[in-house]
């Protein structure tokens, strides 16, 4: 619980710390943006992260309102683990979610503003990482 509080709080410190500065809409740079939320998997074996959705939902809309970055929806994506039209969200499956990436690498340029943020588990590989999609 502790940790999650302070995750929230420090990308709520984020947010509103550079959103103001940095706009969307001046000239120096878009800003292209992918979250990710999964509360619950198909494989048992992975834990449930419990309010994973809810971060990556509050967060979108922070990112997406007016009153703070104002992210235009071809340059923000959701990836949830349930469906959620009003926010637009597709499955967070390993395709789509590396789908994103592959976006955000070809429409990104030198000067725009990047997010990627994974809400959801992983796992140790090595001296790696791996994180699960619904579908892992």
């Amino acid at each position: 619980m502790r940790t999650r509080i302070g995750l929230v709080v420090w990308a709520a410190v984020v947010a509103l710390g550079f959103a103001p500065a940095v706009r969307a809409e001046e000239e120096t740079g878009k800003a292209f943006i992918v979250l990710v939320g999964i509360d619950d998997y198909k494989d048992t074996q992975i834990k449930k992260r419990k309010h994973a959705e809810a971060d990556a939902k509050a967060i979108f809309d922070l990112f997406s309102g007016k009153e703070h970055l104002g992210v235009k929806g071809e340059n923000i994506k959701l990836f949830l683990g349930s469906e959620d039209a009003k926010r637009g969200a597709q499955p967070a499956t390993k395709e789509n979610v590396l789908k994103a990436l592959q976006w955000l690498e070809k429409n990104a340029g030198k000067d725009d503003l990047v997010v990627f943020g994974f809400f959801g588990n992983g796992a140790p590989l090595g001296d790696r990482a791996v994180y699960f999609a619904t579908d892992s």
